[in-house]
């Protein structure tokens, strides 16, 4: 003869009797157990938001430092663009242009004398 169940009886066909586990946790033991969950919960989600936190003062941080990297390029471009000009301002004065022309054995044409030529 084997040992049948029979629904909602709690005994084993055959007159034995089968002790089922019933869960001895009261309320306080669910309340601890949601307390606990919550805590861990909590400092999770405390963790989570300092690390997101942080990580959004580094590209902050990052962005400050490449637009400082980008004005100073951008301030040294513009002197650099002034100081070419200024040069080229220079160049092109007529005394700077005169002054080249007689060292590199350039005569003016208004200064040629013309001399007749020999007949030979």
């Amino acid at each position: 003869m084997s040992a049948i169940l029979h629904p909602g009886s709690g005994r084993l066909s055959g007159g034995i009797q089968h002790r089922t586990r019933v869960s001895n946790r009261g309320l306080g033991a669910r309340v601890r157990s949601a307390a606990v969950f919550a805590v861990c919960m909590t400092g999770f989600t405390f963790l989570l938001q300092q690390t997101f936190s942080f990580a959004g003062m580094l590209m902050i941080e990052n962005s400050r430092r490449v637009a400082q990297t980008a004005e100073a390029r951008a301030a040294a471009a513009s002197k650099g663009t002034q100081d070419l000009r200024l040069e080229l301002a220079r160049m092109q004065r007529a005394d700077s242009i005169d002054r080249w022309a007689t060292v590199n054995g350039f005569v003016p044409s208004y200064a040629v004398e013309h001399e007749p030529s020999q007949p030979e």
